[in-house]
């Protein structure tokens, strides 16, 4: 019995942790690959939208300069991802919810007409995908390691999923010339004075077939995911039936029964951010996936090098204690305890290296190549996409923007 609701509670939180990950990047990947849609149904900027909602995501990079900067003014003691995660969920949600009435609202500014609401409301909703890359993490860390695989998997489907939405939905055909009237024009040359007939035709431009469901529908959609994804959070913060699927830090919050780990309000939305009550410094909530396993090498060493200890202080005092003897063993056994601890800063040709690494030009040449390389594929390339493919048709267009989407989580896991 014990091991099925064990398994039933490990299954459960596998899929909220996967429906949580899904609105890392669901609203602005789900707006790029809408796009196409928009631009043949009329949108004011037409291909120049990407261009503007570049700048609309570019400027939500506030979002995680505020957090920082409250991080920081903030006591020690004291962690912000958890209020911030619930703070841009609701945003993203809210603002997704208001896309679906406002995306076709546009309004006169500097002399053109721009759809000014659908813009706002794309910078709210970047703010989520801005910001998780900061606060996600924190929280996932905070629970098992084996839940951050389901993690990436829910990531990786927030641009999958919206972008088979998009495949499904189409973008109601290639624009056609249809001949609307004919008629025979008639002129009189004046210098010749010659008349001159001739066959006239009127084209209009015409779309040969429909998107599946409007713009509104899949709106309505992107809602449903954030929403999910908001209420992942909650059951996951909330429910008591998955407090054991957190650390052991996290497993004993509220407890009196584990010293020196009491946290107060366990599922209280009022203290989210995690405080101790005695003077002790916090364990770091933030920390980063990829120092699990050294995390654990440290754990197993520093276990050895205690129970060293305590075999050392047992003999100690079973044979020479109150005696001179066993201030020296004693002293002695501490200069071992220290030796073993400085094994950690020591590489295997037994040379010492520094616990803290320098800047060097190949951080420099990392950190600028890295910056180049986000400026293209979050800036530039994304800005162009509309010239550079919808010259080919309206689904060729389509193609490129979903396409390149679901390659960004492929490229990830390869």
């Amino acid at each position: 019995m014990f091991c099925s609701k064990s398994v039933l509670c490990d299954a459960l939180t596998a899929l909220l942790v996967v429906t949580f990950g899904t609105s890392t990047w669901v609203s602005l990947g789900g707006l790029w690959v809408e796009l196409p849609l928009l631009t043949n149904l009329g949108i004011p900027e037409g291909y120049r939208i990407g261009s503007y909602l570049i700048i609309a995501t570019q400027a939500a990079a506030i979002g995680p300069l505020i957090f920082v900067t409250c991080q920081c003014l903030a006591p020690k003691n004291y962690h912000l991802e958890i209020p911030t995660i619930y703070a841009t969920l609701a945003v993203g949600a809210t603002a997704s919810f208001l896309l679906i009435f406002f995306w076709d609202y546009f309004s006169f500014w500097s002399g053109d007409e721009h759809s000014i609401a659908f813009l706002i409301l794309a910078f709210f909703m970047a703010l989520v995908d801005s910001t998780s890359n900061l606060t996600f993490m924190p929280f996932i860390s905070s629970l098992k390691s084996k839940y951050l695989n389901w993690y990436f998997i829910g990531e990786g489907l927030s641009s999958v999923i919206p972008s088979f939405v998009v495949l499904i939905q189409g973008t109601g055909g290639e624009d056609e010339c249809v001949a609307n009237h004919t008629f025979i024009n008639i002129t009189v040359d004046p210098n010749t004075n010659v008349t001159i007939c001739q066959n006239c035709t009127v084209w209009a431009i015409e779309r040969n077939g429909d998107a599946l469901f409007p713009p509104q529908s899949y709106f309505i959609f992107i809602f449903v995911v954030l929403t999910l994804s908001t209420t992942s959070f909650c059951l996951l913060r909330r429910i008591p039936f998955f407090r054991d699927q957190y650390d052991e830090a996290e497993q004993y919050e509220n407890s009196d029964e584990t010293p020196g780990n009491v946290y107060e309000s366990w599922c209280s939305c009022c203290n989210c951010c995690t405080r101790r009550r005695d003077n002790d410094e916090i364990t770091p909530l933030l920390s980063s996936y990829n120092t699990f396993e050294e995390n654990k090498t440290q754990d197993k060493r520093k276990a050895t090098v205690h129970s060293n200890c305590e075999d050392n202080l047992k003999f100690n005092e079973e044979t020479c204690m109150g005696t001179e003897k066993d201030q020296n063993d004693n002293s002695k056994m501490a200069n071992i305890v220290a030796s073993d601890i400085s094994i950690e800063k020591e590489d295997v040709k037994g040379n010492s290296r520094p616990s803290k690494s320098s800047f060097s030009a190949g951080h420099a040449f990392l950190f600028t190549t890295l910056t180049l390389i986000s400026a293209l594929t979050y800036g530039v390339l994304p800005s162009i996409q509309g010239y550079s493919s919808a010259a080919y048709g309206s689904n060729i267009y389509l193609l490129a923007t979903t396409f390149a989407e679901i390659s960004v989580p492929i490229g990830f896991s390869l």
